[in-house]
């Protein structure tokens, strides 16, 4: 969920393997910094930050055969991440 106190969006993508990987908030902060440093909008740059993170873990929990596969294939998921699998993938509710 994210949220800035006026606007609310939650992003309904990602997997609980993700929760098994170790450094995957670090690695959600590290996204989400640059994220924020290329958007002026905070709230917009958090949400596409973690949308692309969660659609990104989707990607990879399809090949991963657990943890330990998880995470480098979690790490090239979020480098090859494009625009049409964003797309076709994402769903955040407002609200």
């Amino acid at each position: 969920m994210i949220t800035d106190g006026a606007r609310i969006a939650r992003v309904e993508n990602g997997r609980p393997i993700m929760g098994r990987m170790i450094g995957s908030g670090c690695m959600l902060t590290a996204v989400m910094g640059c994220f924020l440093a290329a958007d002026d909008d905070p709230f917009e740059a958090a949400l596409a930050a973690v949308a692309c993170f969660n659609v990104a873990g989707e990607v990879a929990a399809e090949h991963a055969g657990g943890p330990g596969t998880f995470k480098p294939l979690f790490i090239d998921a979020l480098y090859n991440l494009d625009q049409e699998t964003l797309n076709g993938r994402v769903r955040v509710n407002y609200g």
